[in-house]
This record gives C-alpha cells, structure tokens and sequence, in this order.
C-alpha cells in the first residue's frame, strides 16, 4: 500500500514537471526571446524605458543574445552540408568587386563612411578575440513625437558582437578585419564599391548596390521565437478556417515607397477584400501579434525603412499565403525565394485585386506556394541557418584580404 503511494505520487509530480516544462516553453517562444513590433525596433524599445537621475529617458531592457539559443549540433550539420547554391551566389555576386582587400582600403572606407547615419563599427579578430572600432554607435540618442530625447543601447550592434563574438571564440571564422554597417541601410556618398557588410540594400542606387549582405539583427533578434509562434499559430488556424481576405498591419512613418498608404486607401475602396491599417496615424489601430495575421489568408510584406525585415521571413514560416511588392531593395536570403513558387508578387496596388481574385480561383496552386514557403523558411530561414550564412561569407571575404589585416584601423 505504501509503495503504491509513493509510486502514485512520484506519477503525480511527472506529470506536474511536464506541465510546467511545457508552459515555460510556451512562455518563452511567445514572450521571450523575440519581437515586439512589425516595423521598428524604437516602438518596441519605448516599451522598455526608464529615467535616470537627470530626467534623460534610457532602455532598462537587456538586448538578448542570440548565440545562447544556437545548437551547435544543427550548426554542425549545416557546415557539413554547406549552403545552397542561391546563397553561395550571392555571396560571391556581393565579393565579386573585390578581388583583393587590404588595410589601407578598409582604413578609408571607414573614415569616409563613419558618419552617424550610417553607423559603421569596424571587427578586427585575432586568435579569438574581437576588437571593435567606432563603437560609438553602441549607444544611440533619438528624438521621439514629444521632443523628449532618448538614449538607448543600440541593439544592431548588441546583436551583431555577439554573433561576431560567438563565431570568433568558437573558431568558425579566421582572423580578420571587416566593417558593418549598423543602420537599417547605408549611405554612401562614394560611387566606388565599398568592402562594406550591409543588412539591405537597393540594387538601383550607385554606391549601395555593391555593398555586401549579411543577415539583419532584428531577425538574429527574433527568428527563433517567431518561428516558434507560427509553428503554434498555423494549428491554430487551419486554412479551411481562415477569412478570404488580406490582412495587413503597419507603421507609415517608416513608408519609405508609398506603397503602404496605397494599400490602405485601397483597404477602404475594397473592405470586403482587404483589412489595412496603420497603426501609428490617424486611423489609429491596435497592435496585432503576429500569429494573429494568421486568421487570414492572405498577407503582404511592403517594404518599410528599407526592405520588409522580419515581417517577410515570419510571413514564410506561416500558412497564408504571401504577396510581397515589386523592390528593388533587397535581403540576403532573396536569391532563394521565386516568384510563383514562394510567394506571388505584386507590381502596384491596382494589380493585387487582380492577384487576390487569381487565389480564389486557383486553390491548388495556392497550397504549392505555402508549402513551397513553409519549407524554403524550415530548411534555410532558421537561426543556424543565419550564423551558417556568416561564417562562410567570412571565410570567402578573409581570402580577399591581404596579410596586414590585424593593425588598428
């Protein structure tokens, strides 16, 4: 009778374990390491502040390290693989201009560029160690819709030492020296290719189509807890269950090709079609969590500041189906991803009536696309496929360079 006891008891507390476990992974995919706005980063981090003593707004929220929810095992295994052939080309598309690198180019590429728009930190590594110059930009000051000035820790630079940090401690990549650009997009007043490592960039404007690609922090920030959530999101909106229509949310300040404030017009032309709002005018709508999209069919990625960021990249791990506007501006991973395969693209505003009407009448090809994008963003959207991405890009940059590469810049 006692050992029954103990053994019902012992099955008792199995079970409360596992309930617990299982609510702490909930929590933490769905509040943890992950994302707070659609657009940009400052909404999210005006969520996080506090003053100090002389009345100047700073962030209490410590930036999150991505290279803590790394498995080394799945790294491996991409290593051994190799990356696929669209990222191998893009990477050797973005070097192409830059047969041979050496200290005195990168010396005035950075005193030419280092301005406070475009944010440059410079990464030099030697036997594992990274030392970082210009990281004056680790702390940023901006002026929000009251005037009041804040001062926050700049996440981009958090995020993109850690992984810099990470891929040097663990001997991934060799030593070397390179230049990041920390800002959304980089200006450069010079039409000579510059050897610069750029989250986006806009293949139509001279002096930026040359810069080189590397994935952006804000998806090293989110992907993984994204991920997660739309994993959690697609059973719990099957498509048989979903609304016909498109569904979009945003910020327009940050609308930086128009086509944003067109879909939204069109949104209240054609509302039995399309539900777009913004969320930072005058039609002032609430946030809507990103798994909450999900309800709906159909989503768009419209570029914002520069390129469509994390929105795109959760929009592929998803089970609705994704339109994305014709840009020029473009990602590191865009080589991979085919119109009509992955997603369905979308010339001007009057067009996607067109393409939503296209949907309806052709379920079957629409079921490809979505799981064309679902396994696109499984097999090479994931963190280890990010940090894979860096660490041969590295590699191919570092044989360019001539030996005088450790100097301070």
């Amino acid at each position: 009778m006692l050992m029954f006891s103990i053994q019902n008891n012992l099955k008792k507390c199995f079970y409360l374990g596992l309930f617990l476990c299982t609510l702490i992974v909930v929590y933490l995919a769905y509040y943890g390491y992950i994302y707070d706005d659609q657009d940009s980063p400052y909404n999210a981090l005006l969520k996080h502040m506090s003053k100090n003593k002389t009345g100047m707004t700073v962030t209490s929220k410590p930036v999150p390290k991505s290279s803590k929810l790394i498995n080394k095992n799945i790294l491996k295994e991409k290593i051994k693989q190799g990356l696929p052939s669209w990222a191998m080309e893009q990477i050797e598309e973005d070097l192409s201009n830059f047969p041979k690198i050496n200290q005195n180019d990168l010396d005035k590429y950075f005193k030419e560029n280092n301005d406070s728009k475009n944010q440059l930190a410079r990464f030099q590594i030697k036997n594992g160690r990274v030392k970082v110059y210009g990281a004056a930009h680790s702390s940023i000051a901006i002026t929000v819709n009251n005037g009041e000035r804040i001062v926050y820790k700049n996440p981009s630079y958090a995020i993109i030492h850690d992984v810099i940090e990470y891929l040097a401690q663990n001997r991934y990549i060799p030593d070397t020296d390179f230049i990041v650009g920390l800002y959304d997009y980089l200006t450069i007043p010079s039409k000579k290719p510059a050897p610069i490592f750029t989250f986006s960039k806009d293949i139509t404007v001279p002096g930026e189509k040359d810069l080189i690609l590397i994935p952006d922090w804000m998806n090293l920030r989110s992907v993984r807890g994204l991920s997660t959530r739309m994993k959690l999101a697609n059973r719990q909106y099957p498509w048989k269950n979903k609304q016909k229509k498109l569904f979009w949310r945003g910020l327009q300040w940050s609308d930086s090709t128009g086509f944003r404030k067109k879909i939204a017009e069109l949104s209240r032309s054609y509302p039995e079609l399309i539900d777009a709002k913004f969320t930072d005018r005058k039609d002032l709508v609430p946030f809507v969590k990103p798994e909450e999209h999900l309800k709906y069919k159909y989503l768009i990625a419209i570029d914002g500041l520069h390129c469509t960021w994390e929105r795109f990249v959760w929009h592929l791990h998803s089970n609705s189906m994704v339109f994305k506007n014709k840009s020029s501006q473009i990602q590191w991973f865009y080589k991979g991803i085919k119109p009509y395969v992955h997603y369905v693209p979308v010339n001007d505003e009057k067009s996607l009536l067109d393409k939503i009407n296209w949907a309806e009448l052709n379920p079957d090809k629409v079921q490809s696309i979505i799981t064309n994008a679902l396994h696109f963003a499984n097999q090479n959207l994931g963190l280890e496929d990010m940090y894979h991405y860096y660490i041969v890009l590295i590699q191919e940059y570092t044989k360019r360079l001539t030996k005088d590469t450790t100097r301070k810049g």
